[in-house]
């Protein structure tokens, strides 16, 4: 497919195109929404890259009025109930106090957020991802997308854009996360995500895996040269991992980690804060990543 700066690959294209056929069999309602959405989250990354319009439009299987007309819809703003904003405090969020920041030299973005494979109940993932990017877009943070994602994916992405701060929204897979092949899961260790933090040559500051019993990734993500990270020691629901993810973030700006993460610890029910932990130096945590 042409008419961009790239191509999509056959495995992107055979992605969007199940992903267009589930939106066409899907009944209108929640179920629905939640296949568009999914869609928007998939082609927003590769509209980025350069990828045209018409060529998402085709691979999808509509026209292009009608994803252009999902994706404004999908950026509607949400009742408070059913978004993690609805849930924070609007009155730390204004959008004119932007983020000042100082990435890696090269750096495209300031933060990734990766998202494993849709087995189906992933809902939780394109939600948490959207919530904080509608988190920090409006304060001028380039928040880096990469939606169910390879390891392939994960590696381009650090290579290509740098970020400081890695978070991964995913499902538990055993010494791992599932990622993803296409439209197929893909179990992935720990050890080979922190292969990918080492080899793309400046590994993030940062690295937030939001994945049940994640804490063991810590280990070897910070052997890979990660100064900070914030892992998972027992199961977490999907609501515990948005509240966290959504308080975390809100409270980074200008504040150390440890600040931001203990309020993103007491953000959630007494019985759950023990799910949470953060390792890394002690002159780590007390850095503050986002001025």
């Amino acid at each position: 497919m042409s008419g961009g700066r790239r191509l999509l690959s056959t495995t992107e294209a055979d992605y969007l195109r199940a992903l267009g056929i589930a939106v066409r069999k899907a009944p209108n309602g929640e179920e629905r929404n939640r296949v568009v959405e999914q869609v928007v989250l998939a082609t927003r990354l590769r509209r980025l890259d350069g990828v045209s319009w018409l060529a998402l439009a085709q691979a999808v299987g509509c026209t292009v009025a009608t994803l252009r007309k999902w994706r404004r819809i999908a950026a509607d703003p949400k009742p408070p109930a059913a978004g993690l904003l609805g849930r924070l405090d609007r009155t730390a969020l204004d959008p004119s106090r932007l983020w000042a920041v100082t990435s890696h030299p090269g750096a495209t973005a300031l933060i990734a957020i990766v998202t494993g494979h849709d087995d189906g109940a992933g809902h939780r993932l394109h939600q948490e991802a959207r919530d904080v990017m509608d988190l920090l877009e409006p304060l001028g943070v380039h928040v880096r997308l990469e939606p169910a994602a390879s390891l392939a994916a994960v590696v381009r992405c650090l290579e290509r854009h740098r970020p400081r701060v890695v978070h991964v929204a995913g499902r538990h897979a055993h010494g791992g996360v599932l990622l993803a092949a296409g439209m197929s899961p893909s179990p992935t260790l720990w050890d080979d995500v922190a292969d990918a933090f080492r080899r793309s040559g400046a590994p993030p500051q940062l690295a937030v895996l939001n994945v049940c019993d994640s804490i063991n990734g810590a280990i070897a993500s910070l052997a890979a040269g990660v100064r900070l990270i914030v892992g998972c020691r027992a199961t977490i629901t999907d609501d515990i991992a948005l509240t966290f993810s959504g308080t975390f973030y809100a409270a980074l700006r200008g504040r150390s980690v440890r600040a931001a993460f203990e309020d993103a610890v007491a953000a959630l029910a007494p019985q759950d804060r023990h799910r949470y932990e953060l390792r890394g130096s002690e002159r780590a945590m007390t850095s503050v990543i986002v001025r």
